[in-house]
C-alpha cells in the first residue's frame, strides 16, 4: 500500500495495477496479498482504478514448452479448464474493491 501511495503522491494520477500474477503454488497467496494491499491503499485514499491479472491461465513456457501453472484458470492434461478456488476467492476480493473506492471518496 505504501508503494502505491508513493506513486500516487509523485504522479497525482489514478493508479492501475497491471500484469500481476504468480506461478503455483504461490498464486493463491499472491492474489490474496494483492487484494489486501490494494484495499489498504484505497482505504488510505489512493485512487486505484483496478488490477489486471496476467496471465489469467496456465500457458506453455516462453523459452521451453514446460507447463506453467498460474492464474485463476488451470488447464489439465487434456486441455480442460478448471478454476482454482483460492484464486477465485482473491478475484472476488479484488472485484469488491471498486465499491470500497467509491465509499472512501464519499467519506
Amino acid at each position: 500500500a505504501g508503494l502505491l501511495a508513493d506513486a500516487h503522491a509523485r504522479f497525482r494520477k489514478p493508479l492501475m495495477l497491471a500484469e500481476t500474477g504468480a506461478e503455483e503454488p504461490r498464486g493463491d497467496m499472491w492474489l490474496a496479498y494483492v487484494a489486501e494491499e490494494l484495499g489498504r491503499a484505497i482505504a488510505a485514499g489512493v485512487p486505484v482504478e483496478g488490477a489486471c491479472i496476467y496471465p489469467v491461465m496456465d500457458y506453455a513456457g516462453w523459452d521451453n514448452d514446460r507447463h506453467v501453472p498460474c492464474g485463476p484458470i488451470r488447464r489439465d492434461a487434456v486441455q480442460h479448464r478448471h478454476l482454482r478456488p483460492g484464486q477465485v476467492a482473491a478475484v472476488a476480493a479484488l472485484n469488491a474493491l471498486p465499491a470500497a473506492r467509491r465509499e472512501s471518496r464519499a467519506a
